[in-house]
């Protein structure tokens, strides 16, 4: 019921997820994020208290989603596409723009990572049968 908060991702997928996006030209990295529950975007002073702890970036609703598939023993994995950085109010249009901008490469990155992922698990499947 308490799975380690550091084993969350899977590393194989994350090392994967990485290697593409720097294939693909994108700017990515590992971070710690804090899941907070959301819908709410994050007040200035939530976000400093954030830094202060450790976080780079707040992900909203994906915690519970990430224990409960440590819980199940599965992989997972989280892209995050950051809209909105720094500690001024948060635009909401300017933060759609940038989401319509980054999507053709995000799904570039998880198309290519989705055909990682079967060709990992046929692989898996081939070696179990075999």
């Amino acid at each position: 019921m308490f799975p380690d908060q550091t084993q969350l991702h899977d590393r194989r997928l994350r090392a994967q997820a990485l290697a593409i996006a720097a294939r693909l030209g994108l700017a990515a990295r590992e971070v710690v994020a804090v899941g907070t529950l959301g819908p709410a975007i994050e007040t200035p002073a939530e976000r400093r208290w954030f830094a202060r702890a450790g976080g780079a970036v707040a992900v909203q609703r994906l915690a519970t989603t990430l224990l409960a598939a440590a819980h199940a023993g599965l992989g997972a994995l989280c892209v995050v596409a950051v809209t909105h950085a720094g500690d001024g109010p948060v635009d909401i249009a300017q933060a759609a723009s940038i989401s319509a901008e980054l999507a053709p490469a995000l799904d570039d990155l998880l198309a290519e990572l989705a055909r990682h992922v079967v060709s990992a698990a046929l692989a898996d499947l081939e070696r179990e049968s075999g």
